[in-house]
């Protein structure tokens, strides 16, 4: 989890309208967040924006920054730099867009939330437009398990349907969660719950934390972490490096 570590500007929209604010900052003013005039719109540095509960279109710009659209069905674009995307209850759409650096040198990416709702949650591209970021997606409160395929785009919660793009870390649930990569190369942490993870392509870094897992690296360069409880590991055709796991399959270490 990625937290701003200072705020410059907050921004509180009541159902009202009414602004509060530590510095002017513009509501609307010509802004637009995937071509729908923004709602609400941050400043270049690090802000705390909070919405309102009906829809709002967030406009965060640049900076690394701390979004919380709260209820109804938000439109909200973090802008350049590492942000912290929180839809809440609700239809919402997330982008979080390019990637920032921190102190000139370490590339920092999206912190994306998933809420109750069908949502589409897309962490962007990295830095200067590539493709691949350092996006993550969690579900801190999620009542079941989380069932996602990263090649397919999509997440499950229960009756909860999610569309997902852009993503290269996933943080699953404290239940038992079948987390499925993509081709390309991903962070992949089971947390609690005999979980089930597949990397695929890419060279992963898979983790299975608590509980009685099952990891499977595919066909990358992969290192893998069986974490505690009884857990099995696969490796692939590659040279996976295994530890942490009571049975072991294909791991070159």
């Amino acid at each position: 989890m990625r937290t701003a570590m200072a705020i410059s500007v907050t921004v509180l929209l009541t159902a009202t309208g009414a602004t509060y604010s530590a510095q002017s900052v513009a509501a609307g003013g010509g802004e637009t967040c995937r071509g729908v005039t923004a709602t609400i719109v941050g400043t270049d540095q690090r802000d705390v924006i909070t919405g309102t509960p009906g829809r709002d279109v967030v406009a965060a710009r640049k900076g690394f920054d701390r979004i919380d659209g709260r209820g109804g069905n938000d439109l909200i674009c973090g802008g350049r730099g590492a942000d912290h995307l929180l839809g809440g209850p609700g239809r919402d759409r997330l982008y979080g867009e390019a990637d920032g650096l921190l102190f000139g040198e370490d590339q920092y990416g999206d912190d994306l939330v998933g809420g109750p709702g069908h949502d589409l949650l897309d962490g962007g591209p990295g830095l200067g437009g590539r493709d691949r970021g350092l996006d993550v997606l969690r579900y801190p409160n999620a009542r079941s398990r989380l069932r996602i395929d990263l090649g397919a785009n999509t997440a499950r919660l229960g009756e909860q349907r999610d569309t997902v793009y852009s993503i290269e870390e996933v943080n699953g649930t404290r239940f038992a969660d079948v987390i499925r990569g993509d081709r390309y190369f991903q962070f992949l942490s089971g947390y609690g719950g005999a979980d089930r993870m597949y990397g695929r392509g890419g060279p992963d870094f898979m983790f299975g934390d608590d509980g009685d897992d099952e990891v499977r690296g595919g066909i990358g360069r992969d290192i893998l972490d069986g974490g505690t409880g009884t857990d099995v590991a696969y490796g692939g055709p590659a040279a996976d490096r295994c530890s942490a796991f009571e049975q072991q399959h294909g791991c070159e270490s």
